[in-house]
């Protein structure tokens, strides 16, 4: 995954997520994981926390540079081509007035939902509080109608 992100951190930015930086191919959900209860089961907490603090705190510093205005957004001139619903292997981001847990194109798996589901566990398993809740604060901005700063804690 550091790798990946390392290779989407490329200068291209959001504008083209082909060949800059995308959700998909850097979401820090993936480091996670689950947490205890998945790839990190049988790591200690420790171990977990300062591997996925790193990552998230990096994640957001380079998500947040970028305007939100200037990402690929499902429904928009500039969406990716053939990306027509909020469905979990898409690169750009879903239509912005996407609620969380409702079904588009037939699915309700994609990164906004299963962040929302995620968000509660990331924060019982001790990953940084100010990280958690900037994640939450980026979301909020990108999907306004999806209240995710209820999830700060």
């Amino acid at each position: 995954m550091l790798k990946g992100a390392q290779e989407m951190d490329n200068g291209v930015g959001v504008a083209d997520v082909q060949r800059g930086w995308t959700i998909r191919d850097s979401s820090p959900l993936d480091v996670w994981n689950g947490g205890q209860t998945g790839v990190w089961k049988g790591t200690s907490p420790a171990t977990e926390q300062a591997v996925v603090n790193a990552f998230l705190s990096n994640w957001m510093d380079t998500t947040t540079s970028f305007n939100i205005n200037s990402w690929q957004r499902e429904g928009q001139a500039n969406a990716v081509s053939g990306e027509t619903t909020c469905f979990w292997s898409m690169r750009s981001l879903c239509a912005i007035d996407y609620v969380h847990g409702t079904v588009s194109g037939g699915t309700v798996e994609n990164f906004p939902t299963w962040t929302w589901n995620q968000i509660p566990q990331m924060q019982a398993d001790g990953i940084d509080k100010t990280q958690v809740n900037r994640l939450s604060t980026w979301l909020n901005t990108a999907y306004p109608s999806g209240n995710y700063l209820s999830l700060i804690k």
